[in-house]
């Protein structure tokens, strides 16, 4: 990856432009790349939003194991019962 530093594109680009265009296309460049960079940002996910995923997540896991054991002994019940009753 290739970087270049503020100083070094204004010294390549005042040459070609002036002081004063340079100076203003340097600036919007930073404010460019400010821009990209904060929207980047806003789409990682936080310290707090994967402490609330991994919730989230242990809480169907504990959801579908207490379904699950309710089944069985559902199950249980009804094959009990119905040897009694046939």
């Amino acid at each position: 990856m290739m970087s270049i530093t503020e100083i070094t594109l204004y010294n390549v680009l005042r040459k070609k432009f002036g002081e004063e265009e340079t100076s203003q296309l340097v600036e919007f460049i930073k404010a460019e790349v400010k821009n990209e960079v904060d929207n980047k940002t806003n789409i990682l996910l936080t310290k707090d939003d994967k402490i609330d995923i991994v919730d989230r997540i242990n809480k169907s896991k504990l959801e579908t194991i207490v379904w699950i054991v309710g089944t069985g002994v559902l199950q249980f019940i009804l094959s009990i019962l119905a040897k009694k009753f046939l």
